[in-house]
């Protein structure tokens, strides 16, 4: 007999009010969750709020997953996620292109403590201000094709058809001008 996963007993034990199976659920697909918002999420100010809306997620999965559909929860919440996260970023009514230091490491703990959070306010301000000098320092053909691909999220086919230019050189030319804000904004 094949021996059934402790994560669908934790969703069984969950979808009946269980407090301590959905605590375990939250502690089990924590590392998940942080993953995708920090995916999804390009603004420092909003990562513990795409966490919060992350583990809010979970707790809706839970009550609307069926087990008869034969997809294993992981793989169901996982789909959820992922698509929760690119609808919000599709609901954006105004689109900034803000930076996130890749270097930064957003997986700490939030802290309450108002100097803490002052200084990482202060560090993605000034993130903020290195990406937009770098940003100008593109060129012009750069900078228009960078805002049509994620601003405007328009595919490199329809930029080369408004350009006039071949879809691989969009392609490049986008690809170089990332280059050129990563340098300047994470230098080594």
């Amino acid at each position: 007999m094949m021996r059934q996963n402790p994560i669908d007993d934790l969703v069984k034990k969950a979808k009946k009010n269980d407090l301590a199976a959905k605590k375990a659920l939250i502690e089990c697909f924590k590392p998940l969750i942080f993953k995708v918002a920090r995916k999804y999420t390009y603004n420092q100010c909003e990562l513990e709020d795409a966490y919060q809306d992350g583990y809010l997620l979970l707790l809706k999965a839970i009550k609307a997953f069926d087990p008869s559909k034969g997809v294993s929860f992981q793989s169901f919440f996982n789909h959820n996620l992922h698509y929760f996260f690119i609808d919000q970023i599709r609901r954006q009514k105004c689109k900034v292109i803000t930076f996130v230091d890749p270097c930064y490491d957003t997986s700490a703990e939030y802290s309450n403590n108002p100097e803490t959070l002052y200084i990482k306010v202060e560090e993605a301000r000034k993130q903020r201000e290195k990406f937009h000098v770098a940003y100008l320092n593109l060129t012009p053909l750069q900078k228009r094709i960078i805002l049509k691909r994620f601003a405007e999220e328009k595919t490199f086919k329809q930029i080369s058809e408004e350009l006039g230019n071949s879809t691989a050189s969009c392609r490049n030319i986008c690809q170089q001008a990332l280059k050129k804000l990563k340098r300047a904004c994470c230098p080594r």
